[in-house]
């Protein structure tokens, strides 16, 4: 019979649509090269670097260090080359239930540096460039 044709024509199409069908899975993405990064960046300057690392200010975490944030650090002993992280400052800004980012029109913690970030992070960096300094490694 000619219905059973096309029924079993039917069943080997194809479908339209595939809703029932799972996409497959993609593959996790890679890892930034944070260390090709900073090995990078000190070539180009010929080892006389500083960096600052400018760490998420979690509120209810300060002190809590980040896998990127361990990643530089640890690089930087390991090479030699000058860091300073922000995080050094959090733990005032907790006491004083402050953070530096954002400013007053704007939501808390968010966006920008703010004076008292700015204020902070001088204080930071005038202290390990004193140190350089003072090591002759500048």
């Amino acid at each position: 019979m000619r219905a059973f044709e096309f029924a079993a024509a039917a069943r080997a199409e194809a479908p339209l649509f595939r809703a029932t069908r799972r996409a497959a899975e993609p593959p996790p993405p890679a890892a930034y090269p944070v260390v090709a990064e900073l090995d990078a960046l000190a070539a180009a300057y010929g080892g006389r670097v500083t960096f600052l690392f400018l760490p998420v200010y979690e509120t209810r975490r300060p002190t809590h260090v980040g896998e990127t944030e361990q990643i530089v650090a640890d690089t930087c002993t390991a090479r030699g080359w000058s860091c300073v992280s922000l995080r050094a400052a959090f733990p005032g800004f907790t006491a004083r239930n402050a953070s530096p980012f954002g400013f007053p029109n704007s939501q808390y913690n968010v966006g920008h540096m703010n004076e008292a970030g700015h204020d902070a992070t001088a204080v930071l960096l005038e202290a390990e460039l004193r140190r350089v300094v003072a090591r002759d490694l500048l």
